[in-house]
């Protein structure tokens, strides 16, 4: 199965659970919204539109509208929800630079990976003063040394999710900052078994690597991936692919 396949068959399935009012269900053929669902497809579906993705243009403008309307008007009691609702709007351009200011403004109020979302509205915006502010403000050394279980958001969301979220603004605002190393480690030493245990955690942590990757020098390196007995080399010129046909073969 292709992944083009994959994609369309997840924007079609969401759009089935889109409610009346542009919000998202949480369950195929609920008409009941749910806010911090809809915040993170809001945020899936804008990556995959800009990455030459359709979506369906009714689905789009009820989104659209609906984020409008709640960020704009400031419906949602909870801090962190507005964060990632300000996150969700940034990334569909929908100016709300004034929401943001209050919620920074409301910093404190704000867990972890609520700083991450506010963040990064910030940055989409272009309020950079702010979002370095934001930045200076966090004690990551106290963050990092924070045990897995720790309390850092909703009850999806991790310190892996927290950390991933931290390397991306790190490339993005602090490039030099030595302090990106120890998050660096931090989000590898937190894979085991191929992966980081949920899927949002695995593509949050993948995301960062990968960007973080890509603002690195060019270098020359040779990478091994053991699947079953199986082991294939690769290098920075020779990429490797291959099938996974058994699917309880760790991948290393």
């Amino acid at each position: 199965v292709g992944v083009d396949r994959l994609v369309r068959a997840g924007i079609n399935r969401m759009h089935r659970m889109q409610t009346t009012s542009g919000a998202f269900a949480y369950w195929p053929g609920s008409k009941n919204e749910h806010v911090y669902g809809t915040g993170r497809a809001a945020l899936i579906l804008a990556q995959a539109e800009a990455l030459g993705y359709p979506l369906p243009e009714s689905m789009k403008e009820k989104l659209v509208a609906w984020l409008r309307t709640e960020v704009l008007g400031r419906r949602q009691p909870d801090a962190n929800m507005r964060a990632l609702l300000a996150h969700a709007a940034s990334m569909w351009e929908i100016p709300a630079e004034g929401a943001n200011v209050l919620l920074f403004e409301w910093k404190d109020k704000l867990s972890t990976t609520g700083k991450m979302h506010l963040l990064a509205a910030l940055k989409n915006l272009g309020q950079l003063e702010l979002a370095h502010q934001l930045l200076e403000e966090m004690d990551i050394e106290s963050m990092v040394a924070q045990p897995h279980s720790a309390n850092v958001g909703t009850w999806i969301e991790t310190k892996t999710l927290a950390l991933s979220m931290l390397l991306e603004h790190m490339v993005d605002l602090r490039p030099s900052d030595p302090r990106g190393l120890l998050i660096l480690q931090a989000v590898r030493s937190a894979r085991t078994k191929g992966w980081w245990g949920t899927t949002l955690d695995t593509v949050a942590a993948t995301s960062a690597l990968i960007k973080w990757m890509g603002a690195q020098s060019a270098s020359d390196f040779t990478g091994v991936i053991t699947t079953g007995e199986e082991q294939i080399t690769f290098t920075d010129e020779t990429p490797c692919r291959f099938t996974r046909e058994n699917q309880s073969n760790q991948v290393n």
